[in-house]
This record gives C-alpha cells, structure tokens and sequence, in this order.
C-alpha cells in the first residue's frame, strides 16, 4: 500500500504558491524524474554482438500468487537462457524452461510490479502481472437465470449468501432493475474486452491488417485466433472484425472479415462485445442497485452493459453500514450514451472496481460538433454522509487504509473518450485512482462550492493518459475537446508516477494536464447543501451574498486542506473549512506539464441547465 509520506521524501519539497485571491498549498518534487536511483552505469554493461532486444507479447497468466507457474510469450529472449533472467517486480524468478519465443518460470515471493526478461545486457519493456487471488469466493449453489430483469431478482431473492445467480449469454434488455442486498455473485457468461491504442494509418477493408499498438495500452495482449474488433475510437459506426493472426508484444495482425464505414483512420481501441449483454431502458431507474450486504461481499461480473433509452446508472452501490462488506465490480464492459448515463455510482468509501473496460459509445465526433465532447460519466462517486464526518476525520491515504476498507479502489481499467468526465470524485469520497488507463479521458471532480461537501480526498498514480492529436483540420474535429486529465476542485491528495500525453493540437490549442481551480469566487449555487449557499461568493464583502463577505484565502475546503489537526473553522450547519493538508505531487513523466494550471476566478459562463448564478463582483 502506498504511502504518501514514506516513498521518497528527500525529493520533496514544500512549495506555497500564493496566487492573489487564491492560496494552493501544493508539495511538489522539484523535477518529473524518478525518485529512485537507476539500475546502473550503462557502460559496466557488456553486450553480445547485435542481440536482439528480449520483447514480452503476453503473459499466461497475468495474476497468480507466489508459486504460480506462468508463461511468458514474446521474441528475442535468446534460444537457450544462458545469463539471462527474468524478475517479477525486481526479484528474480525461478526459470523452468527458456526458448527463444517462450519462457516458463515460478512467481517468487514479491508483490505486484512489472514482470522484466533480462538477456545479454539488455532488458525487456516491464509488463505489469498482479500479485494476489481475484477468485470468486462465492461457493454456494448456482441458480440460473433466463436473463430477464424479473427472473434475475427472483433468483437474488431465493439466494443465501455465498450463491452464484448466473445471467446466460445473450441479449437482454431490462426496462426495469433488480436489487440485491446479499453475500451473492452475480455473473454473466462473459463482459468482453476494451484495451489497446492505436494510430496507425489504415483504411478500413477486409483482408490483414496490421496495427501497432502503443506500448503499455494492452497489458493482457492479444491471443492467437481470438475475435477482436478494431474500433475507431470517435465514430462508432466505423471499425473493422476479424481475428489474431499474430501478436508479438507491438504489431497486431488481424484477419478482417466484417466492417463498418468507410475512410482511412488512424486513432484505434480495440473491442470484444460481452457475450452476456445486458441494454439500460429502465428510465432514470438503475439497472443493478447494491446495499452493502454485512455477511460478505457482493459481486458483479462478466456483463456487457450497454446504455439504451435508460438515463440511470448502470450499478448503484449504497452503504450498508459500519459492518457493510465492500462491493466486487470486475470483468465487465460499460458503455455510456454520449449525451447522459452513467456507468456506476457508489456512495460509500470501500470497495474495489477492477479489470473493466469503459466508453462513451465511441462518438465524440458527431456528438456535438461545436465542443466534440461525451458528456456520459464512468464513475461518480459522492458519499452524501449527513454529519459530513469525512471532513470532520483523518486521512485514511497509503498506508492508513490498515485493512483496505476506508478507501474505494479503481484500478486496472480501461477508459475511452470520456473527454468530459470519466470520473465525479465528489462529496466526502476518499479514492484511489491506480494503474488505469485514460484514452482521451478526463478525471473530473467537485468541490463544496457546487456540492453539499465535496471532495475529501483521492490517489491517483501508475496511470496512462493518452491524447490523440494526429487528425488535425477536419470538420467537425475528430480531436477530442478534451480540457484536462485532471480537473479538481478542492480536497487533497496525491499524484505521483503518471505518464500523461502532452494535450495539445492545432483544432483545440494547448491546454493544462492538470487544472486545479477554486469555484467559491464566482459562483452563487442556488441549491442547498451543508456548504453550498454559506461558501458562494466567498470573499464578497456584499452580505447578501455570502455570511462571510470578509474573509479571505485559504477558501473552504479549497485544494491542499482536509483534517490534520482540526484547528480549523467550524461554521454552523456549514460544516468544517478544513487545515493545511498538502497535495503531493511528483515522478510524474511524458509530454505533460505536471505543474498544474491554478484558475482562480472560474468560469465566466454558467450552464444554463445547472442553478448557477455568477457573483456580482469580479475578483483577481
């Protein structure tokens, strides 16, 4: 478990940066390089006349604890092992057969990290493989359903805990929801695959097709014979299907043999529809609503969820208490509408959300060719907590989650054209963003200015950010409108060992990778909330607006603040304004500038469909 003080703190520096009106207390690393010193002076290596560079493809199986025998498929590895070896997470494992295409060896004992073939001086790109167990702990009865809404909860009903209420393959669309508030799993037959990024130049067309896929966007990789569809990632009428041909860590070869649109396209996700499909046309009602059930966990796998005339979540996760056990949601596929949807919201700080794939119905273009953004959300996360004891409690970051249940875990996802708000970090939430991937992505976040609380605070490390800029000039724009990787609004947090694309391109300009800004100044939130009509306007000496017309920075639980000492401000039904709690930021790296961009005044221009009104009086 991460901590956030315990990594590298000689590298760390304090750094308050006073931005009149705003104050944003930030810890910064005084450069983006690595915290730890290499592995070694390359001139003490001796390498083999012309060794090919050792090249991992795949790795069987990608999970496994200490003992686990996995296979290693790839190129270069040399035909006998020699010197060679290969290490899970810097420790070296045991080898039990080595070919030049093949290698076979145990998981020693180490935790979660990149798996590294090392051959005649040279080293091989890391590729991550988890160390730990996702089996399914249900082993009870199975109780099979036909598919429909009705006779899914039915079988939930008659469950105890610990069954398994399986969803057959097929089609099936719900105009109503089902509940569930046991121990149980719900599983599908299979969720699909989205993984992968591509901007190789292709016309689409039947035959071979060969895609290079950038480096680290398809940790699983590909598989010989396997269905795969390569999506164009911003008109979801145009791809191309077929099968691996070959993969050898960075050329995809596919047999096309069904396609959609036409043109030549150079920016590629690819895709396996779920066998188990599941369409949202229950309104604004929610497909699948968990309650935390107190016995064991609830489970959710193996669903593709496709978002019809429905506008609800696709899964609703609420509390079920102090004794409630963490919801289980892996293995699925989420698919927003482009204008509204959203894939899942949970109200409660534990839980894991793991090995899913997301998009945004791979529209973006033809979206709204004024701005080109998807609206639709993955992942909100808002704990309407009453006492807003969030705020009013210690941060429960890195190594202060003693037992993995006071922070909601997302990682090892997938993310595609969110370009709006692949995420909502919002009221009292506490979450670990990690090992995801954002494609064309944007976190996005509330603070208590346009909230009831706010957000309190997140994690957000070993995450790939990547923009695509290589359509320029076409009309409507087929480059993402995207603003940031990260807009936060308030709260604090950590930020450390991303790679983000630099966002910049000839249709939308250069823009921030990450945007920090504080909304109090100029909105005047109409709706009520525990800090919402106290904190508007902040700093207005006009007292219509604002019970706290002269007060000035640090702003209510603006960013860098959350609960250290509690000698803070405690307003009356307002809630507490937060002390000095510093973000950390650093070992960050790619094109990216991860010194963030500071707005202080907000936007000039309200939505028309939000209660918003601006402050009378222009600050800064």
């Amino acid at each position: 478990m991460f901590s956030a003080l315990g990594e590298c703190p000689a590298s760390l520096w304090n750094f308050w940066r006073n931005v009149a009106p705003m104050s944003v207390l930030l810890i910064v690393s005084s450069a983006n390089s690595s915290c730890s010193q290499g592995p070694g002076n390359p001139a003490n290596v001796t390498l083999d006349a012309n060794p090919a560079m050792p090249t991992i493809a795949k790795l069987n199986p990608t999970l496994g604890t200490a003992g686990t025998s996995v296979t290693i498929t790839g190129s270069g590895f040399a035909a006998t092992q020699g010197s060679g070896t290969v290490t899970f997470n810097g420790v070296t494992a045991t080898v039990t057969n080595w070919s030049a295409l093949s290698i076979t060896v145990t998981v020693p004992s180490t935790t979660t990290g990149s798996v590294v073939v090392n051959q005649s001086g040279l080293q091989s790109t890391g590729v991550r493989f988890r160390v730990g167990s996702l089996a399914s702990t249900c082993t009870g009865m199975t109780r099979a359903t036909d598919g429909s809404a009705p006779d899914v909860q039915s079988k939930i009903n008659a469950a105890s805990t610990g069954d398994i209420v399986t969803i057959p393959a097929g089609s099936f669309a719900w105009s109503s929801g089902v509940t569930v508030s046991k121990g149980i799993c719900l599983r599908g037959a299979s969720g699909g695959r989205l993984t992968g990024s591509s901007t190789t130049s292709l016309a689409i067309g039947m035959g071979s097709k060969s895609f290079i896929v950038r480096s680290s966007t398809a940790p699983d990789g590909f598989t010989e014979s396997e269905a795969i569809c390569a999506q164009v990632k911003y008109i979801a009428a145009d791809f191309m299907c077929g099968t691996v041909t070959s993969w050898n860590g960075t050329t995809l070869v596919l047999d096309i043999t069904t396609t959609g649109g036409s043109g030549t396209f150079k920016v590629w996700n690819f895709k396996r529809d779920g066998s188990t499909q599941i369409t949202h046309n229950a309104g604004s009602g929610d497909l699948i609503t968990v309650t935390e059930p107190t016995t064991r966990s609830a489970e959710i796998t193996g669903i593709h969820f496709i978002m019809g005339s429905g506008s609800g979540d696709h899964i609703q996760i609420n509390t079920g208490g102090a004794s409630g056990k963490p919801t289980l949601v892996y293995g699925n596929r989420f698919q927003t509408g482009t204008f509204s949807g959203r894939a899942i919201e949970s109200t409660v700080n534990r839980g894991v959300i793991y090995d899913n794939g997301f998009d945004c119905g791979f529209g973006w273009k033809h979206a709204a060719p004024a701005q080109n953004e998807c609206t639709g959300q993955g992942i909100s996360l808002k704990n309407p907590n009453p006492t807003d004891s969030s705020w009013r409690t210690v941060s429960t970051m890195g190594t202060a989650d003693t037992n993995g249940t006071a922070n909601i875990y997302i990682e090892d996802n997938y993310f595609s054209g969110f370009t709006q708000s692949l995420s909502d970090i919002d009221d009292n939430s506490r979450s670990v963003w990690r090992y995801n991937i954002y494609d064309n992505s944007q976190m996005g976040s509330h603070g208590q200015e346009t909230s009831d609380s706010g957000i309190r605070h997140f994690e957000l490390y070993h995450t790939l950010g990547i923009f695509d800029n290589g359509q320029d000039g076409e009309s409507p724009s087929s480059i993402a409108n995207q603003n940031a990787f990260l807009f936060l609004r308030g709260g604090t947090g950590v930020i450390y060992s991303n790679t983000f694309d630099n966002i910049t391109s000839q249709d939308w300009n250069n823009k921030p990778e990450i945007k920090f800004t504080v909304l109090a100044l100029r909105r005047n939130n109409a709706s009520s909330g525990i800090g919402t009509l106290g904190y508007a306007c902040w700093g207005n000496s006009t007292s219509t607006y604002s019970k706290h017309g002269s007060d000035g920075p640090p702003y209510p639980r603006q960013i860098g603040l959350g609960y250290v000492t509690g000698s803070g401000t405690t307003d009356a039904n307002l809630g507490y304004r937060g002390d000095a709690e510093p973000l950390y930021i650093w070992s960050n790296s790619g094109g990216a500038t991860f010194s963030p961009t500071l707005e202080v005044t907000g936007p000039r221009v309200m939505p028309a469909t939000v209660r918003l009104k601006r402050c009378p009086i222009t600050f800064g």
